[in-house]
Formats: C-alpha cells, sequence, structure tokens
C-alpha cells in the first residue's frame, strides 16, 4: 500500500552530493546477477572520480567510445554504466551535446518512508506513527516530498521488498529510503539497495539509528540505587535490554533473580497484556524486588493497571522505572521515573544519515540516548 503525501517545492539550496552507492544495478536494486558486475565496476568508478573531484559539477565527460577504451569495455556495457549513474542523479545526458556531472544539491527531491509493520492497525505500533510523522514534518521542511509504504504483508515475504517500493525505486520516483521500522527480514534486502539508505534497527550498520538500550539500562539501575533498592527486576519485550540488564545489575551488585525477569514468550498476548499478566505474576510470589525496571510503553500501560489492582504502594513499597515516548507521555497516577525515548531524535538522525550519503560521506552509526526525568520534575540523559 503506498499513500502519497502532499508535495513541496525541491529543496535547491542542499550543496550535496549523491551517496556513496552498494555495488548493484539501480535499474534493478535487488538484482543479484554476476553479470552484471562489469557495467557495475565501471559505474563505481565513475562515481569515486567524480567524488575526488576528477569530473567537476557542470563539466562534460569524455564520450563513450572513449570512456569504453579507458575502462577497457565494450560500448554497450560503458553505455549501460552511465545510464546507472544518470538514474542514480550522478550524471545528467543532454541530447546532442553528451553527457555531464550533474549539480548535486538539485536532486534529493523525494524521500521514500518504509515500514515493515502495519502502523495503522497494530496497538504497538503507536512509536512506528509518532516517528512517521517526525519524519514527514522535518522532510517537508527541508522541501523534500515523500511516498509512504507500509508493508500489509506477511512477515514471511519480508525478504524481498514490496513491489511498490521496488516500482518507485526502480523509476527514480523516490532517491532514498528510511526504512523506520525493520524485521530481520527484511533488513538485508534494504541494506543491499543501490541508493541512500537508512534504517531503524539494531543491526549495527554504519547507515542505522536505534535507541540506546545500554544507557537505558545504566540510568535505571543508577536511579534505583540512588533511591535506595537493594534488588531489581525487570517487565520487557527486549531480548538487548534483558541481556544488559543482567550485566548492569552485577555490576552494580543489585541482586536479582531469574522468577524477577518477565518477557513475553511466556505469554500469548499484546504487549499492554503481557505488562498486567507480568506483574500479575510478580506480586504473586513470596518475595519480590523493591525497584522494577518496565519497558516498552505499552507494556509499561499494563504494569500500571496491574500494580493499581494489585493495591502496591509505590513507591512505599516498590520504586519503578517506566519507559514512554516523548510525543506520547503516559499517564501514572504514581510517582515513578521516566525513561522517554524521543522520536523527534529518531527522525532527526535518520534524515542526517540520507544527508550525509547524498554528500558522498561514510555515515556513523548514531545512538539515541533516552532522558531520565522524575517526578520531581528533574531530567538528565544517558
Amino acid at each position: 500500500m503506498t499513500r502519497l503525501l502532499p508535495q513541496a517545492m525541491p529543496f535547491g539550496s542542499l550543496n550535496s552530493a549523491p551517496t556513496w552507492a552498494h555495488p548493484k544495478d539501480v535499474s534493478n536494486p535487488i538484482s543479484k546477477n554476476p553479470r552484471k558486475f562489469i557495467y557495475t565496476r565501471i559505474a563505481n568508478g565513475l562515481r569515486k572520480e567524480i567524488l575526488d573531484g576528477k569530473y567537476a559539477p557542470g563539466s562534460q565527460l569524455p564520450t563513450i567510445h572513449e570512456l569504453a577504451r579507458i575502462w577497457d569495455s565494450s560500448y554497450f556495457t560503458t553505455h549501460t554504466a552511465l545510464t546507472t549513474l544518470v538514474k542514480q542523479g550522478w550524471l545528467e545526458r543532454v541530447r546532442g551535446y553528451g553527457t555531464y556531472v550533474t549539480h548535486w544539491g538539485k536532486h534529493f527531491q523525494c524521500a521514500g518512508i518504509y515500514h515493515a509493520i502495519n502502523i495503522w492497525s497494530k496497538q504497538e505500533a503507536l512509536f512506528a506513527r509518532q516517528l512517521n510523522e517526525c519524519l514527514i514534518e522535518r522532510l517537508h521542511a527541508l522541501k523534500k516530498t515523500t511516498l509512504l509504504f507500509v508493508d500489509t504483508r506477511p512477515v514471511q515475504l519480508h525478504g524481498e521488498l514490496p513491489p511498490d517500493l521496488v516500482e518507485a525505486i526502480s523509476s527514480r520516483r523516490i532517491q532514498c529510503v528510511i526504512a523506520a521500522n525493520v524485521d530481520s527480514e527484511s533488513n538485508p534486502t534494504l541494506s543491499s539497495l543501490s541508493l541512500p539508505v537508512a534504517l531503524m534497527a539494531h543491526a549495527r550498520r554504519n547507515n542505522e539509528v536505534d535507541f540506546d538500550a545500554r544507557g537505558f539500562m545504566q540510568g535505571s539501575i543508577h536511579h534505583l540505587i540512588h533511591q535506595g533498592c537493594r534488588s531489581v527486576g525487570i517487565i520487557s519485550n527486549s531480548p538487548p535490554l534483558q541481556k544488559y540488564f543482567l550485566k548492569e545489575a552485577k555490576t552494580a551488585g543489585l541482586p536479582t533473580r531469574e522468577e524477577w525477569i518477565l518477557h513475553p514468550s511466556r505469554y500469548n498476548n499484546s504487549l499492554k497484556e503481557f505488562g498486567y499478566q507480568a506483574f500479575r505474576r510478580l506480586h504473586r510470589l513470596s518475595e519480590r524486588p523493591d525497584g522494577l525496571i518496565v519497558y516498552p510503553d505499552m507494556a509499561a500501560e499494563g504494569a500500571i493497571l496491574a500494580i493499581l489492582q494489585c493495591g502496591i504502594r509505590i513507591p512505599e513499597e516498590m520504586k519503578l522505572v517506566v519507559h514512554s515516548n516523548a510525543r506520547n507521555r503516559l499517564i501514572c497516577p504514581f510517582p515513578v521515573t521516566w525513561a522517554i525515548s524521543d522520536e523527534d531524535a529518531a527522525a532527526a538522525a535518520l534524515i542526517q544519515i540520507i544527508e550525509k550519503q547524498f554528500a558522498g560521506e561514510r555515515p556513523q552509526r548514531v545512538k539515541i540516548p533516552f532522558t531520565f526525568k522524575s517526578d520531581t520534575g528533574k531530567a538528565w540523559r544517558t
């Protein structure tokens, strides 16, 4: 399903160059045909020469025959390589005159925003919807147009990108992809595209944005210790957080137990139901931790309801660190410490990664810190 959002005028003042590209054919960006290697090698070599300044913006390239001789290739293969660069926005053909290096800043006009989940129907996709809103706001402020792609197919089909996204890339209707939600099936395919790509994921790639899971756990443990907690538990659906939880609790000397570590694999419910049932399970134990970390916000919403039903006095009987999103803060009737993830900061980082690639720079992986804020109003970042 593709949604065409309101158009905006191109933003021509950004003096930037197109991205370093993965060595694959852009006209068919998911191609795996090894016979395409020769013209891909030529296209990559010419791209590097442009970035190195051998061919300046506005300058004319040698003829195809001359380039074929330079690259020891055929006329057809060299022509195909130039076509690839034309489609990427590096070159422009002027009929009757030749091929010219483009003035790079004119070419980032439209971004594709891809979600590997149905952000409109899933209750747990609130963060994704908010992030999508932030991306559109920021891109439109930069005078970029956007096309939205929401993948409603079964997860087992995500190994190939949806046809409407493939068509938009191949026809050059979009010039980059911001994958705001990525799953393990779609990640490899997205990473192989021959155009600027930014991922909201935790696969440790250079073009990736993720929230700082370790910083979240360090900040949560630190705050609970500061409040006098002598033991700690966690309710979370995130395996990386559980890994960091065990490590940071051990480092801080804060005892925990296996039965205090609750995750949704024990339940077959929504995250809100998981949070509710997880705290009910914790409450039934003969001994409970006096500090608790709850992530994400949907699980926290269910846990808050369970705490109220169980009659637990917060913070007298238990101190809590609770996750919430910046644009959709949870309502909690008792004092807790909030660990806040900022959708707007994530959107800014994703766009920055795209802009770096258009500038010909290699992007750096970005970790977004959580902001910790107690109900007393004091706030600090990890």
